[in-house]
């Protein structure tokens, strides 16, 4: 882990043309938002981040969006999840599914 940036990587593509997953990480957000930026996930294929005001996970192998409206209050940790089955996507906060897309 990067201690200035808190960032973890790894050279393997972990994610790749799966269409049945589950990815899900701790967000706590400060003052200061980022208007299209990743939080975390595999670049440009399965990632969570901000899109403007939204949380919003991207799902490369369907090409959907699912984003809901950023509500958390900053400085609060919350558990943000995004699932696929092949059919949906849903992306969840805290537990509970906010929003969900059909992938074509």
């Amino acid at each position: 882990m990067s201690a200035g940036t808190g960032y973890v990587g790894t050279a393997l593509s972990m994610l790749n043309n799966l269409p049945k997953f589950t990815l899900c990480g701790w967000v706590k957000r400060g003052s200061s938002h980022s208007t299209n930026g990743g939080i975390f996930g595999q670049n440009d294929l399965l990632e969570v981040g901000e899109s403007a005001a939204n949380l919003a996970a991207y799902v490369g192998v369907t090409g959907t969006t699912v984003s809901t409206p950023y509500t958390m209050p900053n400085d609060t940790w919350a558990f943000v999840c995004v699932t696929g089955d092949g059919t949906t996507d849903t992306l969840y906060v805290n537990g509970l599914p906010v929003s969900s897309a059909v992938a074509p």
